[in-house]
This record gives C-alpha cells, sequence and structure tokens, in this order.
C-alpha cells in the first residue's frame, strides 16, 4: 500500500467570490422593519457567511425574545428573502441573531477549507471537511471523536453531496492502510464513483437484503478487536497501533499464549449507509439492533457509521438510533416536525437547500448553521483516479464479500492457495503467521490467503486473538483436490444417495460446526437461493446428518464434527 496522501493540486483551486451583500443597505432595511413592527432593537454587528449573513439584534430592556421569533416570517417578507432564522443565545453574548439569505450563495470548495485547517487536520483521527459556517470560518469534525454521524435532507437538499465530500474528506487524509470503507448503496448511483479504490474492504452492497449480515460482520469485527485489545492490555485503537507487531506479540506470549495471526497495525472502519429508511423496511429489528451495538461500543476499536436518510420520520430515525448519534447534520427538510425529528428543535425546514445546512455535533444544543462544502464531479474523477493509480490494488476482505453477497475475488486466482491449505489442514489450524512462515511470504498475502480459504470453507473465521478452527481433513483435501464427490455417511436405510452438489461439503461442516440446520440458514450463509438451500438440507437427510423433529418442521443434528469425521474414515 501507498503511504503517499493524494495531492491538494488535484482539487479546483478557485478564488472564492467577493461579498456582494450592500450591508449598510440591508442593516438600515432590517430597522425600518422593526420600527413598523414596534421592536425596540437595532442591529449592532454583522459576520458574512458564503450562503447567510448574520446581524446581531441588541434588545431594548423589557423587550422579549419570543416577540423577535414571532416576527420571523414577516421579517422574511419585509426583507424579499425566502426565510430568516432567529436564533439565540450567542456564545458570551446578549444579542440575539438573525440570519438572513444571501441574494447568491457562494460555492465552499473542499481545497479552499482543507488549505484553512492543514495544521489542525493533522491531528485528526478521521478529519471531515464539512463546510464554512455563517462567518465563513471552517467546519472541520473528526469523526473518530463524534464518533458517528447522522446526516438527513430532501431530495436537492445536499445530502447526498455531503455524503460524498465526507468520503473524499477522508480519502484526501488517510491512507488505505488507515482506513478502510464499506458503502451501502441501495440507489447504485451516488457512490458508484468510488468502485475500485484500495480503501474498499468489499464492493459496494446495492441488495439490502444483504445488509443485516454486512452490520452483523461489523459487530463481530468490533468484538474481536476488544477481545485483541484485553489480551494486550490496551483500550483504544490509537494505543494498539502505537505499540506495534512485536510489542502485541510480547504482550502476548507474557499471557502464556502462542501468538495468533495479530495485525501490527489495525485501520479505522467507516461505514456509510446513503438511504436508511431503505435498509429499515427491508430489516428494522435487526439493522436497528447492530447500529446500537455499534453506535455504544465501537468507538474504542475504531469502527464508526455516516448514516444518512431523505425521509426523516421517526419509524427510520428511531429514538434508539438517535440517542446513541448525538452528531447529525440536517439539510432543507419539508416541514418542522422532520426538523424537530432530526436535531431536535425546529429550523432544518427553512433552510435554502443546496448545501445549506444546521449542525449539532457531539449532542450541543446550540445548532450551527454552515454551507456545505462541494466537490466537482472532475476534481472526484482526478483524486479516485490517482488512488487507483498510487494508492495500491483494491483488496477485498473475503469473509465481508460473502456475506454482503458481492463478487470477491476467486480463491484459488492465487497459485500459493492449494499449497496454503496443505499447511493448514495438516497442522489443522489456521493461522497467517503460519501460512506466512511455511510459504516465506509477506503477511499480506498470507492474510488474503487465508481469507480465501475461509470463504472457501476450509476454516472458519477469526474469534478473538485464537488460531482459526480448521473444517477439512486431509483426506477430505486431497479428495476435493482430484475432484472426488463427498463420500456418502452411512444413515438409517438412505433411499438414495446424497446430492454430488459441490456446496454439499461447505453445507455439512456449517451444520455441524454451529449445531443446527435449516433451509433459512444455509441460504444467507452460503448465498445460494432458497431452492438450492432446500435440496441441501434434503442431502443432508439422507446423508444422516440431520433428521426432521416429527411434527415441528424443525432439524436435529444427529452427529457431532468428530463423528462425522470418524464415519467418513479421515
Amino acid at each position: 500500500m501507498a503511504t503517499v496522501l493524494p495531492p491538494l493540486s488535484l482539487l479546483d483551486d478557485v478564488t472564492p467570490e467577493p461579498d456582494c451583500v450592500n450591508h449598510k443597505a440591508r442593516i438600515a432595511q432590517i430597522h425600518r422593519a422593526l420600527e413598523a413592527f414596534e421592536l425596540d432593537a437595532r442591529v449592532v454587528r454583522h459576520s458574512s457567511g458564503p450562503a447567510c449573513t448574520t446581524y446581531e439584534l441588541e434588545l431594548a430592556p423589557g423587550t422579549r425574545v419570543a416577540k423577535v421569533i414571532g416576527l420571523a416570517p414577516d421579517l422574511s417578507i419585509h426583507l424579499g428573502v425566502p426565510s430568516v432564522r432567529v436564533f439565540y443565545p450567542l456564545p458570551e453574548k446578549t444579542t440575539v441573531g438573525l440570519e438572513v439569505p444571501n441574494p447568491k450563495a457562494t460555492p465552499v470548495r473542499l481545497r479552499r477549507v482543507m488549505e484553512q485547517v492543514a495544521e489542525r487536520a493533522d491531528t485528526l483521527g478521521l478529519p471531515l471537511f464539512l463546510g464554512e459556517g455563517a462567518e465563513g470560518e471552517p467546519i472541520v469534525a473528526d469523526l473518530a471523536a463524534l464518533p458517528h454521524l447522522l446526516v438527513a435532507g430532501t431530495t436537492g437538499s445536499g445530502k447526498s453531496a455531503c455524503l460524498v465530500t465526507a468520503i473524499a474528506s477522508m480519502l484526501m487524509a488517510r491512507t488505505a492502510d488507515d482506513l478502510k470503507l464499506i458503502l451501502i448503496d441501495p440507489k447504485q448511483v451516488e457512490l458508484s464513483a468510488f468502485k475500485q479504490i484500495p480503501h474498499l474492504l468489499a464492493p459496494a452492497v446495492t441488495d439490502m437484503r444483504r445488509t443485516p449480515r454486512v452490520m452483523d460482520w461489523l459487530v463481530r469485527q468490533m468484538e474481536q478487536r476488544y477481545s485483541l485489545f484485553a489480551k494486550v492490555g490496551v483500550k483504544r485503537i490509537g494505543e494498539f497501533n502505537k505499540l506495534g507487531g512485536r510489542a502485541v506479540l510480547k504482550k502476548l506470549k507474557s499471557e502464556g499464549e502462542e501468538p495468533p495471526d495479530v495485525p501490527t497495525h489495525l485501520p479505522y472502519i467507516v461505514v456509510i449507509i446513503d438511504e436508511l429508511a431503505d435498509l429499515m423496511m427491508t430489516a428494522a429489528k435487526e439493522v436497528e439492533g447492530a447500529i446500537q451495538r455499534l453506535s455504544q461500543k465501537s468507538r474504542a476499536v475504531g469502527i464508526h457509521m455516516i448514516l444518512a436518510t431523505q425521509r426523516p420520520s421517526v419509524d427510520v430515525l428511531t429514538g434508539l438510533i438517535k440517542s446513541n448519534m448525538p452528531s447529525r447534520v440536517a439539510f432543507k427538510v419539508a416541514a418542522n416536525v422532520d426538523s424537530r425529528t432530526i436535531v431536535d428543535q425546529p429550523g432544518a425546514e427553512k433552510l435554502l437547500g443546496k448545501g445549506d445546512m444546521l449542525l449539532m455535533l457531539n449532542g450541543s444544543q446550540q445548532l450551527a448553521r454552515g454551507q456545505g462544502t462541494w466537490i466537482a464531479d472532475a476534481e472526484l474523477k482526478r483524486v479516485l483516479g490517482w488512488l487507483r493509480e498510487h494508492g495500491g490494488a483494491a483488496t477485498h476482505h473475503a469473509g465481508l464479500c460473502l456475506a454482503a453477497g458481492t463478487d470477491a475475488v476467486d480463491p484459488c486466482d492465487d497459485e500459493l492457495f492449494d499449497r496454503a491449505a496443505e499447511v493448514v489442514i495438516t497442522e489443522q489450524r489456521g493461522s497467517v503467521s503460519l501460512v506466512q512462515r511455511n510459504l516465506e511470504i509477506g503477511f499480506s498475502r498470507a492474510g488474503k490467503l487465508m481469507d480465501a480459504l475461509e470463504q472457501a470453507g476450509i476454516v472458519g473465521p477469526q474469534i478473538g486473538a485464537t488460531a482459526r478452527q480448521v473444517y477439512v481433513t486431509l483426506a477430505e483435501w486431497r479428495s476435493r483436490q482430484v475432484g472426488a464427490a463427498p463420500a456418502a455417511i452411512p444413515g438409517p436405510a438412505p433411499s438414495r444417495a446424497p446430492s454430488p452438489d459441490p456446496l454439499f461439503l461447505a453445507a455439512t461442516l456449517l451444520v455441524l460446526a454451529e449445531r443446527r440446520g435449516g433451509v433459512e440458514r444455509l441460504r444467507d450463509l452460503l448465498g445460494v437461493s432458497w431452492e438450492r438451500a432446500a435440496s441441501l438440507m434434503q442431502a443432508l437427510e439422507t446423508a444422516g446428518v440431520v433428521e426432521r423433529r416429527p411434527g415441528t418442521g424443525e432439524w436435529r443434528v444427529r452427529m457431532s464434527l468428530r463423528e462425522w469425521r470418524k464415519k467418513r474414515g479421515a
């Protein structure tokens, strides 16, 4: 993997347009409106931003703030603007803020924001260059500290552009060694530009029925990282990465364990879901539970989420999800109730669209208004092209690809696959370090081979800091090598031979390892159709591996993995 970041020169250097607002005339107009409505107040200062200007009103003694808020619609008509926003309190001030849209919004370019905060960005784990505030100040957040982000807004509000620039922000600031992405894109449009970049753990997931399995995979990754952290005596991903591989292995040896497959460096993992509403319609219960677990615990191990929706109703942004995601960005929404659903107060319904946003970061009750960062298609194309050329090849995680139902690399593409299989099967221990040592290859390639062995059903998943379980004996492997069909398992009066289905062995091992069977279970784990999963269960019944419980339709596993191997003559 490359250790060099994309150069800033890939982004356009656009000079911002000068402030075109005649503030003196606008302030006089505000004073006339205040006098017309018999409101005793005056403008004492103003500050300009890319989309609106904030005028600070000093109220006369006895003038109620509620009166100013109630006059907001009348003030907008008097000033000839779509809407005005009244907000208070201003930090360390006794004035009331009046936000008035500028005649023309100034686009906020990604390069400009990055240049403004170049030194600060180096100190952030996952910098997000979100835009500019009401006074023209850069809005930069650290996703690692947020630690998750909820984004909502209607079509044309700037929500999708926010997702794209958030991803581009991280790609410009972190290499593929430090950051891995999982993109869930039901529209198959908004995030399609990011395909084949080295930061992806798997191709973009477009089938919502597969997403619960992806979220389950993330939860397992979280638990595995926590288990590893506990064994080496650290609490956060930053502490682990500072240790280095030698120190990690030394700590594991001091615990009396043989060092398993321990990476020397763990990347951040960020999952981006473009339309949460589609996901909640498909599998609300499973997804909500996974989001809850991740949002509560995954920060310390470096797993973060960015969730977006254009339908911010309470059945999508449930109380459970909102309570665990205090950082939110609201773009223009249709109604007051939608604004309250996102940021717990009105205001988003009065935004101007096209990047105008309200931010509530880290649970702050004081909303900040800003204009979202924008990256042109040509700029994004140059950045992604540079990453594909200089950032290294895309190396997808085979286990995640299997869960997501996306196309993974053929396990047999590596000419060392068969030799790696012989090594782990002979030793009956799945270990990256074992493969690396015996084949004299690098850690990265050995890790990919181990993922491929998992996908092929030869070894099990990585659980904590222990070696993987090996599901196949040497005799079974050599039988597969010469193309022999799985031998039948003696059962009670079989009526016909087992199915020659090539997935029969994988189905057998899964059922025996989990001690439960079922058509739905095989369909989900093997990624096959319902009909094929049903035929596999029938073949397992014929082979005597499982049997139906009378009157229930449930399956009972009739033997252990050891008994099955013994009957096969292993």
